[in-house]
């Protein structure tokens, strides 16, 4: 091996890692789909909505319902054919013909009305479905590119100088902006919770979500805090060197 490439192979061995490229999935589980479904007031809505016009409409409401669901949850994005199949998963609630009685004659005739409404609110329930299920793949697929970048540590005469109590030098500056833009663009809003101490209960999420494990994440919690110290260290200098430029 050349001197130079003994060089970069001791620069690339001796790099040290703060959160290593992933890559993760981009599919969305079914399972998260439906935490966020139930967390939509959108689809509460929609759902209650829909859930009352069937169970007036058809005779046997539940295999109906679920059909729907289906479709909405992992049917084709924008298919509302299932509309016009309803009919042949259950009959008309009621009965008709003369010597039904009139309740059952009464329910029919308000099966027969409604199929007209329950259309439109099926086509409705499914199309708010579908839109979130599209936000939350636009989502995870930002996830999935963020995951691609790697962020190396600070270096060690970075990490010295900002608990030193001196001014930090050009090089330093530099160095402390380079980090934090590559974190920026790694973690992008979830960067604002891990600064803030992420939660027992979203420490997994998290870590799950970005493709690190616990250790790493302690890790980036606790560099960051000490970027973040050295950020603050940078804009006290910026504003006693503006001071000091307007006493002059």
């Amino acid at each position: 091996m050349s001197p130079l490439r003994s060089l970069e192979h001791a620069k690339t061995a001796s790099m040290d890692v703060l959160a290593p490229s992933a890559t993760l999935s981009p599919e969305v589980s079914r399972a998260e789909l439906q935490d966020r479904l139930a967390a939509s007031k959108a689809v509460q809505t929609s759902t209650a909505k829909l859930e009352k016009q069937v169970g007036i409409v058809f005779s046997n409401p539940k295999p109906v319902l679920a059909a729907i669901r289906e479709v909405a949850e992992t049917g084709k994005l924008d298919d509302l054919s299932i509309v016009g199949e309803l009919s042949q998963i259950s009959g008309l609630a009621g009965k008709s013909g003369v010597l039904v009685a009139r309740q059952d004659r009464l329910s029919r005739q308000n099966a027969i009305e409604g199929q007209r409404g329950l259309h439109s609110l099926v086509g409705t329930h499914i199309n708010v479905v579908h839109g979130i299920r599209k936000t939350m793949a636009q989502e995870r697929q930002a996830v999935v590119d963020k995951a691609r970048v790697e962020v190396s540590a600070p270096s060690q005469s970075l990490t010295q100088a900002i608990q030193e109590a001196g001014p930090l030098s050009e090089a330093h500056k530099s160095e402390l902006r380079h980090v934090m833009a590559r974190l920026e663009k790694r973690f992008g809003s979830d960067l604002g919770e891990m600064r803030a101490g992420v939660k027992p209960k979203r420490f997994e999420e998290l870590s799950r979500k970005h493709g690190l494990d616990p250790k790493q994440m302690e890790r980036l919690e606790s560099t960051l805090k000490v970027l973040d110290k050295g950020q603050t260290r940078v804009r006290q200098q910026a504003r006693k060197l503006d001071q000091t430029k307007a006493a002059e």
